[in-house]
């Protein structure tokens, strides 16, 4: 996937909010919980979460077996836009 293309991915654009949204709560933020609240799989969370931590708008820890994400300043400063015209569509 392309870098360009990534926030016409509904699914990372969700994740990202989703993060931005949970921002100060790292421990619910485990990839399986994430893929539930945001209605994917969680290979696509993960499969996401992936080209997220490349372009650096989200950093990944592992605890044992989960998967913890954590959105970034930069993540935070592009999901901003993403949830004004999420609310400008409704």
């Amino acid at each position: 996937m392309k870098n360009s293309n990534l926030f016409g991915n509904s699914t990372a654009k969700r994740l990202l909010i989703k993060l931005y949204n949970n921002h100060g709560q790292h421990r619910n933020n485990y990839a399986s919980k994430l893929a539930r609240e945001i209605d994917c799989t969680y290979a696509g969370c993960v499969d996401n979460s992936k080209i997220l931590e490349e372009i650096g708008v989200i950093t990944k820890t592992v605890d044992g077996r989960k998967i913890i994400l954590t959105i970034t300043d930069k993540g935070k400063e592009i999901a901003r836009p993403l949830i004004k015209i999420d609310e400008n569509l409704k």
